[in-house]
């Protein structure tokens, strides 16, 4: 089953690295990955498609948002099939 993780971070050179090797070292295989702009001047917002289970992807939301420039992380609810 895939999970959406939607991440605001601070704009650093490195925030992109530490979010993808968290997912690497967790076993968490991303399906996709885009990051775009945020409203916010210096912060990027990052959507990434995971495939694992819904605790998995809380338990990894948990860690993500203990990174240093994270602003925030959330699940989306109720993502089936590319349709969040």
């Amino acid at each position: 089953m895939n999970q959406m993780l939607s991440v605001v971070l601070n704009r650093q050179e490195d925030t992109l690295l530490r979010l993808t090797g968290l997912c690497y070292r967790r076993g968490v295989p991303i399906e996709s990955l885009a990051f775009s702009s945020s409203d916010q001047a210096g912060r990027v917002c990052v959507q990434a498609v995971l495939r694992c289970e819904y605790s998995v992807a809380a338990q990894l939301q948990r860690h993500v948002a203990k990174l240093v420039d994270v602003v925030s992380a959330e699940i989306a609810p109720n993502y089936e099939r590319g349709i969040a």
